[in-house]
């Protein structure tokens, strides 16, 4: 890829890491996984929204307010499933305590992370689907995980997010 800058960026003003696409239109919005901090791009180089990107962006000069997309290492979609199967009996063990709104973290043998979260009993379907189309990419993306697993229990009030 030409570099959009035109020499104009030093190295120590590009910020190399992974981000999730927020919105793509005419420009595109990234936000980093890690600092969670919002690059608006000044060209839109064909990313799609829920998009990972593992690349390099430099401040567009003179004001530095866009980016450029400088490198792109990797791009991938992480897909996120609501499934119909029944929670673990790990997730439901670890959900019997929680409150509405609380959370708790499970560490899953194959290396990936399971959230727990406790909601409205005869809710949780509903709560899943919203969770659904929330940040759960960009927690992936942190995690490195290939997939998004939501499962959900109406009697228990209770929602298993699963980072595979």
């Amino acid at each position: 890829m030409d570099d959009p800058l035109d020499g104009d960026a030093e190295d120590g003003d590009r910020i190399a890491g992974r981000f999730v696409v927020d919105e793509a239109g005419e420009s595109a919005i990234l936000r980093d996984v890690e600092s969670e901090r919002v690059f608006t791009l000044a060209e839109h180089p064909g990313f799609t929204p829920g998009e990972v990107v593992d690349g390099t962006l430099a401040p567009r000069r003179p004001l530095g307010i866009a980016y450029s997309v400088v490198s792109v290492a990797a791009t991938r979609t992480i897909p996120v499933e609501l499934s119909d199967q029944a929670l673990t009996e790990r997730a439901r063990t670890t959900g019997t305590e929680l409150a509405v709104g609380e959370s708790a973290r499970i560490e899953l043998a194959d290396g990936g992370e399971a959230h727990v979260v406790g909601v409205e009993p005869d809710r949780a379907e509903e709560r899943a689907a919203e969770l659904a189309k929330g940040s759960l990419r960009e927690t992936a993306a942190r995690l490195d995980a290939e997939r998004v697993e939501l499962r959900y229990d109406e009697a228990a009030g209770l929602v298993s997010v699963r980072y595979l």
